[in-house]
C-alpha cells in the first residue's frame, strides 16, 4: 500500500502543477483585482477514473476527505470534488493550496492517507492532468475571504 500511495503522490507532484505568483493591480475606485495578490499559490486539476462498481464508495470517501481537508487544513483554499455529467465513473479534483508546502502537508495528513488506502483499488488507470490554468479571479485576498464558506457544506 505504501508503494501505491507514493506513486499517487509522485503522480500529483509530477503533474505540471500550477504555481503562480502575480501582483495585484487596482482597477477603478472599487479596487477590483484582475489578478491575485502577491504570493504563491499551488493548484492542480486532476481526473480520476473509477471502476464502475466503486462509484458510490469512491464518492463517499472523497467527500469525507474533502470535508476533513477544508475543516482541518488552513492552507487549503479550494478542494472541489466533481463528477463527470456524461461519465459517472470519472471524477475531477480541483485543489488550490496556499503554497506547495501546504499541498505536501495535505498528502501527509491522516485523512488523506485514509482516503488513499480506501480508494487505491477503486481507481481505474492512471491519473489525468486536465490542463494548465492561470488564475484570474478571485485574488488571493478573495480566496482568503471565501475560505470560511468552505466549512458550510
Amino acid at each position: 500500500m505504501l508503494e501505491k500511495q507514493s506513486v499517487f503522490r509522485a503522480a500529483l507532484i509530477a503533474l505540471p502543477m500550477i504555481i503562480f505568483s502575480v501582483g495585484g493591480a487596482k482597477i477603478g475606485e472599487d479596487e477590483s483585482r484582475l489578478s491575485s495578490e502577491e504570493g504563491t499559490m499551488y493548484s492542480f486539476f486532476v481526473a480520476i477514473n473509477v471502476k464502475p462498481e466503486h462509484q458510490e464508495a469512491f464518492m463517499d470517501a472523497s467527500i469525507t476527505v474533502g470535508q476533513a481537508t477544508v475543516k482541518e487544513e488552513r492552507g487549503v483554499f479550494r478542494y472541489d470534488v466533481l463528477r463527470d455529467a456524461d461519465n459517472p465513473n470519472r471524477f475531477y479534483f480541483y485543489e488550490i493550496f496556499r503554497d506547495e508546502k501546504a499541498a505536501e502537508e495535505h498528502w501527509e495528513t491522516e485523512h488523506f492517507k485514509t482516503w488513499w488506502s480506501t480508494v487505491e483499488n477503486m481507481v481505474d488507470g492512471e491519473f489525468d492532468r486536465i490542463s494548465t490554468m492561470r488564475p484570474v479571479f478571485p485574488s488571493t485576498e478573495g480566496l482568503e475571504r471565501q475560505r470560511p464558506s468552505l466549512l458550510r457544506w
